[in-house]
């Protein structure tokens, strides 16, 4: 998801804290595998820096912000039920 101005690889200095929320944790993992910063971030979604730097130690993502993030990234916010509840088939593939 890199603009013309940004297309040279970089490292990506995002990191997935332990402690944040489960959904946190995949927007930080999809941002540090995709090479996103918090500013490209920022400007795709609509959703504040400060709001992803308190995900990180303060606070839970709302499903507004969730689904923002997310969608910048080129993902979506799916709900699906535990694996344990499916039925065997479906569990195998």
């Amino acid at each position: 998801m890199k603009s013309d101005a940004t297309a040279y690889a970089r490292p990506s200095k995002i990191t997935v804290p332990k402690h944040a929320h489960p959904a946190a944790k995949i927007v930080f993992a999809e941002m540090h595998r995709q090479g996103v910063t918090y500013d490209e971030l920022e400007w795709k979604s609509g959703v504040q820096r400060t709001t992803f730097k308190a995900w990180r130690h303060t606070s839970a993502p709302g499903l507004e912000t969730l689904s923002a993030a997310l969608g910048a990234l080129g993902c979506e916010l799916l709900p699906c039920p535990p694996l344990d509840a499916l039925a065997p088939a479906v569990r195998r593939g």
